[in-house]
C-alpha cells in the first residue's frame, strides 16, 4: 500500500519527535514522561511532559515541565505540533543540564 505524501511526511515528524526524546533521555539521564488530556478549553487539548532524573526517587521534582495545547493559534498539522513540543522540552532540558553543570552538580 502506498503512503501519501502528506502521510508520509507526518510520519516523519512523529520520528523525528521520538528521536529527539531518545536522544536527550540518553544524553542527560533523564526520563520524559508525557500526559494528555482535555483542557478547559471545548475542543483543545493539552499536551504535558514532565522531566525527570533517571535515578531520582519516587517523590522527587520534575527538572522539566512544559505544557502545550492543541489547536492553537498557529495554523499547523497535529505530528508538526507533537515535534514541535518535543524540541522545546529538548532545548529546555539542555539549558536545565548546563545550569546544572555550571552549579557543580
Amino acid at each position: 500500500m502506498a503512503i501519501s505524501k502528506a502521510a508520509s511526511g507526518e510520519r516523519s515528524f512523529i520520528i523525528a519527535a521520538q528521536d529527539e526524546q531518545a536522544d536527550n533521555e540518553l544524553l542527560h539521564s533523564v526520563k520524559w514522561r508525557w500526559s494528555f488530556g482535555r483542557s478547559e478549553q471545548r475542543g483543545v487539548y493539552e499536551w504535558r511532559c514532565e522531566v525527570y532524573r533517571t535515578l531520582s526517587t519516587p517523590l522527587s521534582p520534575p527538572v522539566v515541565t512544559y505544557a502545550a495545547y492543541w489547536p492553537n493559534s498557529m495554523a499547523q498539522s497535529y505530528a508538526a505540533f507533537v515535534y514541535q513540543c518535543a524540541h522545546k522540552v529538548a532545548r529546555m532540558v539542555e539549558n536545565w543540564h548546563t545550569y546544572e553543570a555550571g552549579q557543580g552538580r
